[in-house]
């Protein structure tokens, strides 16, 4: 779904972000591109995929509880020492 300049504006009105005319053309093909990986992911058959009742794994919750922060637990999944 291609983006337009109006579009664009009409979203950062609503974030009541003021753009200049160069982050308006990045942005307005940076939202567009997003919008058509959507449309792609849409097409994608998940009638034989369960739901997800939760984001994160219990054992992955359980690190974040036992070492307190996102960055730790993250070191730790990549090998690094907790």
């Amino acid at each position: 779904m291609k983006l337009t300049r109006e579009d664009v504006l009409h979203i950062a009105r609503l974030a009541r972000l003021g753009l200049t005319e160069s982050e308006l053309e990045k942005f307005s093909e940076q939202l567009s591109n997003i919008l058509e990986n959507f449309e792609i992911l849409q097409q994608v058959d998940t009638a034989d995929i369960p739901p997800t009742a939760q984001s994160i794994t219990l054992p992955l919750l359980g690190m974040l509880f036992q070492h307190g922060s996102y960055p730790e637990v993250i070191s730790i999944l990549l090998g690094g020492v907790g």
